[in-house]
């Protein structure tokens, strides 16, 4: 496998998953004199400057080359691994960043995000309410983001580990989490019938009640 300096990596997953603009790379990419200098030695360089940034499918040819040179489980590994560092600050765009993580649970099969991706229920379910996110359930997520991205980071300290091979510790989900709680949340999910829990819809019925209520 190739081997791309860490900080280039990390510029185009930003761009990737949206915290980083096509433009701001852009600007980066040909003030940075380092690069281009690479451009007559390194083809994966030289397939960058390539790339023509006005046009649309900037992030799918940067995700492509990416790819197609580190492989797929790589570029997921540092892609998931940027999502949850954003996890950890108080981000304005959670339901976003949840959902990306949801997507790569749902079609990649990463039971390790199971329960971050039920998270985003929770927190469209607030949105949809017009409801601040509940202290509680952002502090789950940033603890949860924390234990996950302590795995991966150690994971990505060896060589040529892929993330279907790391062990990741059991962990409450956020149901559990919540329902232990001695709040109005707790109580409340105390009383939602078994057949709404079971079905994953317990977020659901939850703002249901606390709509009821009001």
């Amino acid at each position: 496998m190739k081997t791309i300096p860490k900080y280039l990596i990390e510029k185009i997953v930003a761009v990737t998953h949206g915290s980083l603009s096509v433009k701001a790379f852009e600007s980066w990419l040909y003030e940075n004199e380092e690069l281009s200098d690479q451009i007559t030695k390194d083809a994966f360089v030289l397939e960058l400057y390539a790339i023509n940034y006005s046009k649309k499918g900037v992030k799918y040819a940067l995700e492509k080359l990416l790819t197609d040179t580190l492989g797929q489980d790589h570029f997921q590994m540092y892609k998931i691994k940027m999502l949850l560092e954003s996890l950890q600050l108080e981000s304005t765009d959670l339901l976003r960043i949840l959902d990306q993580l949801y997507n790569l649970w749902t079609y990649n099969d990463y039971s390790f995000l199971e329960h971050l991706s039920h998270c985003y229920f929770m927190v469209e379910e607030c949105e949809s309410y017009h409801m601040p996110v509940p202290d509680d359930t952002q502090q789950y997520i940033r603890e949860e983001a924390t234990v996950l991205l302590n795995v991966i980071q150690q994971g990505m300290d060896k060589d040529h580990v892929r993330l279907e091979e790391l062990s990741f510790p059991k962990r409450p989900s956020l149901y559990d989490a919540l329902k232990s709680d001695g709040n109005e949340i707790g109580e409340t999910l105390t009383q939602l019938t078994t057949e709404a829990t079971s079905k994953k819809s317990w977020w659901t019925e939850l703002f249901s009640a606390f709509k009821f209520k009001r």
